[in-house]
């Protein structure tokens, strides 16, 4: 679409791409790669790869949910198909139980199953420099504009996130069947959020997507010791 490292365009296909890499590389596969070179050595005790269906049905899981078939569609895209719907039992109040859709389809591309705490511990880590070497950590963070309007940049599988109204932070989120997360540290590593969500769609109304977002700022105003906005705020201009 452009030469490496002009512009910016997300692909889980290019996740796919380099989790192949990565095993033809080092000739083992992701999931041992993961927990030799990430989760083992920073004591990630509730992080791993999802590789089938079978093996991520802890009771432990919090259970994800996603709106059904009759829900769902006024918060599709337009084009999508009649009658699309998630998988899983029928829930109360027009909901179904995708716990145990199988994730290994998402992969490299964030088939993982993980705490809040390890994701912080990770993040540490990560950005503190204990992680990568710091040649390794300055190329991830070495960013590009996202889409027009938007304030964000995109590195290396990091974002530098300017658009919070309490000053910029750096990470990730990310989506699967009901599951969403928010997690983003300080420039440091030294102070870190991590915000999850069972569900997607159950969050993409007007009023509750508000709601979501109130959340995902004031922890990340409470992580910068800044106070919380009780009203929309200008990006602001920090780095």
């Amino acid at each position: 679409m452009f030469a490496p490292g002009a512009k910016y365009s997300y692909s889980n296909t290019n996740y796919i791409a380099l989790g192949l890499v990565a095993e033809k590389a080092a000739g083992h596969s992701l999931s041992d790669l993961i927990q030799e070179r990430i989760a083992g050595p920073l004591h990630l005790k509730s992080t791993y790869l999802v590789t089938g269906s079978g093996e991520a049905k802890s009771p432990r899981l919090a259970h994800g949910y996603e709106p059904d078939a009759a829900h769902l569609a006024p918060v599709l895209p337009l084009g999508t198909p009649a009658g699309t719907a998630f998988a899983g039992p029928a829930r109360a109040a027009g909901y179904v139980d995708t716990t145990w859709i199988n994730l290994s389809t998402e992969w490299a591309a964030g088939g993982m199953v993980s705490t809040a705490q390890d994701w912080a511990r990770f993040d540490t880590a990560l950005m503190s420099g204990k992680l990568l070497p710091p040649a390794q950590l300055k190329e991830m963070k070495t960013t590009v504009a996202e889409e027009s309007g938007n304030p964000n940049r995109y590195g290396l599988g990091l974002e530098k996130k300017v658009g919070t109204p309490c000053g910029t932070v750096w990470g990730h989120d990310g989506q699967v069947p009901g599951y969403s997360s928010w997690d983003y540290t300080d420039r440091t590593g030294r102070r870190t959020v991590s915000v999850f969500a069972t569900t997607i769609f159950g969050i993409a109304n007007p009023k509750s997507g508000a709601a979501d977002q109130a959340l995902v700022n004031a922890a990340v105003c409470t992580m910068l010791d800044k106070p919380i906005p009780t009203t929309p705020a200008s990006v602001p201009t920090d780095s």
